[in-house]
């Protein structure tokens, strides 16, 4: 049971007779979640949080992480409760949720140089879940691809070889002719400034 101590204040909860019908069943726990209802809360968080978890876990590799990108959901989820619309479908809502702070905890790993995990993200995220994220998330990748390209050729290549292809700085450099300090120095100044474009 996902517990928060934003919820301890709620009303007593009633209990929820739920039918059948997945359109009606999401209807009544929403309408339950805008009257502050634990049990409907609590409801969807049994429903959801597995297959967040999982979805998360598979594009972070990281289970910590995964569970703090979940737990921040339900967390919003709890705090927007009243303004949830009666037909807004949770699964689009919970799973849009969870993808913007996937990609933005990649965003924050650039920023750490583990552009590996990035590119595996780019390869393998779906965009299924509304066509207002895929569009944002198309952008996105857009976004990371144009800020790679326009970096100086030794950055880019020092990215592509350490980052992309497992190369160690000393590996790249004897590849590229250069020293093992210039490779890192342009690494890390190629990393900098490919954040810098992505968060402008």
């Amino acid at each position: 049971m996902c517990t928060f101590a934003a919820a301890e204040h709620s009303r007593p909860p009633q209990c929820i007779m739920l039918p059948h019908d997945d359109i009606l069943r999401e209807r009544l726990l929403i309408a339950g979640l805008r009257e502050d209802s634990r049990q409907a809360f609590d409801i969807i968080y049994r429903s959801y949080a597995g297959r967040l978890l999982a979805y998360c876990t598979t594009y972070t590799k990281n289970a910590e992480v995964a569970k703090e990108i979940v737990q921040e959901a339900f967390i919003k989820l709890w705090d927007m409760r009243r303004t949830v619309r009666p037909d807004q479908g949770l699964g689009a809502l919970l799973f849009t949720m969870v993808k913007h702070r996937i990609i933005d905890e990649f965003r924050r790993l650039l920023s750490r140089g583990i552009y590996d995990d990035y590119l595996r993200y780019v390869d393998c995220i779906e965009s299924d879940d509304t066509s207002a994220s895929a569009v944002e998330y198309g952008e996105f990748v857009a976004k990371v691809r144009k800020a790679l390209s326009s970096l100086p050729s030794t950055q880019r290549r020092a990215i592509e070889m350490c980052r992309l292809e497992g190369l160690s700085a000393k590996e790249a450099a004897a590849k590229l002719s250069l020293s093992e300090q210039t490779v890192k120095n342009s690494l890390s100044l190629g990393l900098k400034t490919l954040h810098k474009l992505l968060t402008q």
